[in-house]
């Protein structure tokens, strides 16, 4: 019956995951998104951008307190917790798990 729980609990883990990841990427249309290979050997040259051409550039960045969101998810989902059912909002998770300044100036 625990093994049960902690199943339901990992499942729902890795289903607010995929969740926040599809959320992020809903936010830029998809006939706007393009996908490159991940090495940048297998890049070559086209040509240069026109200089009035947008071109949109999707960055993953490092998350932060990973850790502590997981602790905090564990606590909200049990019962026994004084922190039961105190879910926190997808504002305050951004902020929890943003990059941290470093990652961003690099």
């Amino acid at each position: 019956n625990e093994y049960k729980s902690y199943l339901r609990m990992r499942l729902l883990i890795v289903g607010t995951l995929v969740i926040s990841v599809t959320w992020a990427m809903l936010t830029v249309p998809l006939e706007e998104r393009q996908y490159l290979p991940h090495q940048h050997d297998h890049w070559s040259y086209l040509r240069d951008a026109d200089q009035e051409e947008e071109v949109n550039l999707v960055l993953a960045l490092k998350q932060q307190n990973t850790d502590v969101l997981e602790d905090i998810f564990w606590k909200v989902s049990d019962p026994r917790s004084s922190d039961y059912g105190y879910h926190l909002s997808l504002e305050k998770i951004s902020h929890l798990i943003q990059p941290s300044d470093e990652t961003v100036k690099v």
